[in-house]
């Protein structure tokens, strides 16, 4: 205790030392480096200076000190201050004024009316006012340039609203206020300002706007109202005889016509070059006026005067019927139904469209299992694929494009899913996880080769049309978005482009602009060959030709233009659609995606959901016979291999071998269940959460703990979809990675 003691006093002794050492320059930085870490935190604290390790604290201190650096007040300090600044600007030759915005409500008029009896406020006026507040010379003029273009734009550009005039009764002095649009955020609420002048010679007295320099009583929304009141003198409107002057003060409405930019007359307003070709609008537009008591009428004030002037002269009128008043008398208007008010001519039937086909993420969601959701996803109408197609142009620039792609099978990754399969019939172990993440655009890659195509397309498209413009007849390109298959939704694909002409119909157009490296000395890339007659074709087993084949077949197009172009010339191939090879990716892709990307997605999209759910209890979820059996599993330890699915439909699962109960309880204690208490793990495999929902899931929601690397993973993830798969009930399993 007695050492804290000493501490605490030692503490503050620094604190007051620093203090009060701030102007004694004789401070070495000897004697600051024995101050206490705290001392010296405290001591920049306050004079808001920025923190940082002990030596650079100890030199800041050093040079604050050398500088006399003063304490900065704190914030109710600075309130208290700025509020007794203001008040000292309702003061003038020892008389107070009331705060024009809080105070003086009443004896508020108006430009159209109050605009006669503004002060004589003249150009003098405004020099004198402006340039006094700091009389350097240089800095005067600066500030008078300053004003007198920035400033004054305000005015001329009608960024000032309408000015209201307060006499204050018999009282020499008056009150002017008004707002005015801020410069650096024209969104934002419209800055208050006033003036106080002497109404004989046009005196400034005083002024405040709640902008930032506001109280320096010189903003340049002060100086905008100063010229507005300049010009109204300069012109006749102040003091005039009530015949001397035309109504020039009447706001006329104008209307604003669109035209080039080439043909607007842009100026730069500035006081002393005189009045541009479109003088200032000497009352302001009665779009840009408002109350001076911010005392609107409502809405339905209003409506109930308008229906007292037409109840005058028109006491039958229907509208009567729809807005009641004091004398207002059911029995004497018409009780009929509204629609016998309407004068119809004729009617006419707008068809609507439904809601476009959702992401296939949103449409698992709504299946409790892989199963259900693979039976009854729908197939998309030609108004779901028009819509989706229309929604996504832009492609990669589009966010509905990329939404859409997620968990379909494109063109561009077709031939690695029929490659695949073909594969795991020779070899079911072999891992999908790559191609999985592809198809879930979980791990986008961006190649040198296609950053190349991305920069060069624009100019393969305009050399592919200057060539199609001169051999066909009416054709025509258009840009298109992605189009879903109409017989199996999750295909989808996006061409380049589309082309249409007279003599050869309907086309799909896929450029490729080759790397160098990829162009052999012979001057063109190694997949196009040369056919038995001479002429350029493209490789029937190249991934390129899987990817024509699925454009053609989802766009329902019968020839697809191959386009080559680099900066060795260009190549054009016209690949016509062929069935045989589109059948054969077809069958490969939806098997793939029946089995492996299908039972992934189910277990996506209900993390997802769980997400943004609270996890219910077990006396909450009411399980059917089904969720029960795959509860079964959720309390065992293990859930994965990498064993890949078998060829043969895993829909008719079998009941857990009796000899492998013991084994099997061995593993309990393993599994992961989302609580508040615990961590959250990441599927190595997706980067997705590994989340178990209690009781309610399905099979596809569980997931398995690596023995190796200590990684969890789902099991559609490591391909596991049968629950009686043998790697679930062994000592040890290890992820495809640690294989």
């Amino acid at each position: 205790m007695l050492n804290l003691f000493v501490f605490f006093l030692l503490f503050i002794s620094c604190s007051i030392m620093a203090d009060e050492s701030q102007d004694d320059v004789d401070v070495t930085r000897d004697i600051i480096s024995q101050w206490k870490t705290e001392a010296l935190r405290d001591f920049l604290r306050r004079r808001g200076l920025k923190l940082g390790n002990r030596g650079d604290m100890i030199a800041w201190v050093f040079s604050a000190m050398t500088q006399g650096i003063a304490i900065q007040p704190s914030e109710v300090e600075k309130t208290r201050s700025r509020a007794s600044t203001y008040r000292e600007l309702l003061v003038f030759n020892d008389h107070t004024f009331p705060d024009p915005m809080s105070e003086l409500d009443d004896g508020w008029i108006g430009e159209q009316r109050g605009m006669q009896y503004w002060p004589p406020t003249m150009y003098r006026d405004i020099c004198m006012y402006l340039l006094n507040k700091d009389p350097a010379s240089l800095e005067g003029r600066i500030m008078k340039d300053y004003k007198e273009g920035k400033a004054y734009s305000y005015f001329a550009s009608s960024w000032l609203k309408e000015i209201f005039f307060n006499p204050m009764g018999d009282s020499p002095f008056c009150f002017l206020k008004s707002k005015c649009t801020p410069s650096q955020n024209i969104g934002a609420e419209p800055h208050e300002a006033w003036l106080l002048c002497q109404k004989d010679d046009g005196m400034i007295c005083s002024a405040y706007c709640t902008c930032v320099a506001g109280l320096g009583q010189t903003c340049n929304h002060v100086a905008a109202m100063l010229f507005k009141l300049d010009h109204a003198f300069k012109s006749g409107l102040v003091n005039p005889a009530c015949t001397s002057v035309a109504n020039s003060w009447i706001a006329t409405s104008k209307r604003v016509l669109p035209c080039r930019v080439k043909e607007v007359s842009w100026e730069r307003h500035h006081y002393g070059k005189g009045l541009t070709s479109k003088p200032p609008k000497l009352v302001t537009p009665s779009s840009l006026r408002y109350s001076a008591t911010e005392k609107r009428t409502s809405a339905y004030e209003q409506r109930q005067q308008l229906a007292d002037i037409i109840r005058a002269s028109m006491p039958s009128a229907v509208m009567l019927s729809y807005v009641q008043s004091e004398d207002y008398n059911p029995e004497e208007v018409n009780k009929g139904s509204p629609e016998d008010d309407l004068n119809t001519s004729h009617t006419l039937d707008i068809p609507t469209s439904p809601h476009p086909m959702l992401p296939l993420l949103q449409l698992a969601s709504m299946y409790p299992t892989s199963t259900q959701f693979i039976q009854h996803l729908q197939q998309p109408t030609s108004t779901d694929i028009n819509c989706i197609e229309k929604k996504t142009r832009g492609q990669a620039s589009s966010d509905n494009w990329h939404h859409q792609r997620i968990g379909r099978v494109t063109s561009s990754i077709i031939h690695r899913a029929y490659t695949r399969v073909q594969s795991l019939k020779k070899n079911p172990l072999i891992d999908t996880s790559k191609l999985l993440q592809s198809i879930m655009r979980t791990s986008p890659i961006q190649t040198r080769q296609m950053r190349r195509g991305i920069g060069m397309e624009p100019k393969a498209k305009e050399a592919y049309k200057k060539i199609m413009k001169v051999s066909h007849t009416n054709v025509t390109f258009k840009e298109c978005g992605l189009f879903i298959s109409e017989e199996l939704a999750y295909l989808g694909s996006s061409p380049d482009m589309l082309v249409k002409c007279d003599c050869h119909g309907q086309g799909v157009v896929e450029i490729k602009c080759p790397d160098i490296e990829e162009v052999p000395a012979v001057g063109k890339p190694t997949y196009i060959q040369e056919s038995a007659d001479g002429t350029p074709m493209l490789q029937e087993k190249h991934i390129y030709m899987s990817q024509v084949m699925m454009q053609m077949a989802v766009t329902k197009r019968k020839w697809c233009h191959f386009f080559v172009y680099c900066e060795q010339g260009s190549a054009l191939l016209n690949i016509p659609f062929d069935e045989t090879i589109w059948k054969k990716l077809r069958d490969n892709a939806k098997y793939f995606w029946e089995s492996v990307v299908a039972p992934h997605i189910h277990v996506l999209s209900h993390i997802n959901a769980a997400r943004t759910q609270v996890v219910p209890t077990n006396a909450d979820l009411q399980t059917t016979e089904q969720t029960a059996e795959s509860s079964q599993v959720l309390s065992s330890n293990r859930s994965g291999s990498s064993t890949k699915p078998s060829l043969s439909s895993t829909s008719n699962q079998t009941q857990p071998r009796e000899n492998d109960t013991k084994k099997r309880k061995k593993k309990t204690g393993k599994m992961l269940v989302r609580q508040k208490s615990r961590p959250v793990y990441m599927c190595s495999i997706c980067d997705n959460e590994c989340l178990q929902l209690p009781d309610g899931c399905t099979f596809e929601d569980n997931s398995i703990c690596c023995d190796c690397c200590h990684k969890w993973c789902h099991f559609v993830c490591v391909n596991i979809l049968d629950k009686d798969d043998d790697q679930l009930i062994e000592e040890r399993w290890c992820c495809p990675k640690c294989t």
